[in-house]
């Protein structure tokens, strides 16, 4: 697939050189990955595929195609979690979605942060001020003066930390001007 340019409007090609989407679009961005196109008409969003069928709607604000078949999209200030076909995954919305990584996405609800499944259902309810995915195994969190470890999967906390690096699959932490090493399972 290609874009083409026409004016100020885009559309898109085959191999073979046959225009599947018309010119007609103010913006067009390919992900190589899914073969899926996200589209943007009349200021919104939507997704088609590679044969030019609407997959989500051209209706937000803005769409990120996401792993797992799966897209976030925003319209105003609500973020929704969207199936392969389009359809929210249920009646929840966000403040905030980052992109997943290991079936998790951090989301923000109620001015804190907290982690969802691919379901749409909070693994890690909203309690920080901040939290991001390390690794298939750990979360950082951050928030009530405490930066800190978590297991991803069994919500143990692991270990406090005023820093963590990541080297090659180690992490670097330091705490209190000591060093250590964990590994991506947080193991020292």
């Amino acid at each position: 697939m290609a874009v083409v340019e026409k004016g100020d409007e885009y559309g898109a090609i085959d191999p073979k050189g046959h225009l599947f989407l018309p010119v007609r679009y103010q913006e067009i961005r390919i992900d190589s990955v899914s073969s899926l196109l996200s589209v943007r008409e009349k200021g919104k969003w939507g997704i088609v595929n590679r044969a030019g069928k609407s997959v989500v709607p051209v209706q937000y604000d803005e769409i990120r195609i996401q792993t797992y078949g799966m897209f976030t999209a925003r319209t105003g200030d609500k973020w929704y979690l969207l199936d392969a076909k389009g359809q929210p995954v249920n009646n929840n919305t966000w403040q905030q979605i980052n992109d997943f990584k290991f079936l998790h996405a951090a989301a923000r609800s109620g001015n804190k942060a907290g982690l969802i499944t691919v379901r749409g259902n909070w693994a890690i309810e909203p309690r920080y001020d901040s939290l991001s995915i390390i690794s298939d195994f750990l979360v950082l969190h951050e928030g009530e003066g405490q930066k800190g470890l978590t297991a991803l999967h069994t919500q143990k906390f692991i270990l406090a930390v005023d820093t963590i690096e990541n080297i090659n699959n180690y992490f670097r932490v330091r705490l209190n001007g000591k060093q250590g090493i964990l590994n991506s399972r947080g193991r020292r």
